[in-house]
């Protein structure tokens, strides 16, 4: 009876990833009229937060939109941007990070193929 009730409480617990990816912090609630959020250390302790401020080491604060915390940190390709809303009082992060671009083959004749300079 024990195991099963240890396996369901390991299954409802927060994904570590999305600490990870705001080096441990975690959003509790985001005000974005008054354009602050309060933000839970990796200690425990609770923070105000606005534009400017810094959760961890990189992460900086760049922002409100819509209910959602703008934040940026260092990624593989640049620099990421995070886009943080908490739903039901669990934090959802989206994140848009640079990407290197890519060479794609076109297929056709060469003589067909027309460079538009956008007139």
């Amino acid at each position: 009876m024990r195991i099963p009730f240890l396996i369901l409480l390991l299954a409802l617990l927060p994904l570590p990833s999305l600490a990870a990816d705001l080096d441990g912090w975690r959003i509790v609630r985001i005000s974005a009229a008054d354009r602050l959020a309060v933000a839970k250390a990796p200690d425990g302790e609770l923070r105000l937060v606005r534009e400017g401020d810094r959760l961890g080491g990189q992460t900086i604060v760049k922002g409100f939109d819509d209910e959602r915390v703008i934040l940026e940190q260092p990624g593989e390709w640049g620099r990421a941007t995070l886009f943080v809303r908490v739903v039901d009082g669990r934090q959802q992060v989206e994140i848009r990070e640079r990407q290197p671009l890519r060479k794609c083959d076109v297929a056709g004749e060469q003589s067909r193929i027309v460079a538009d300079g956008g007139k």
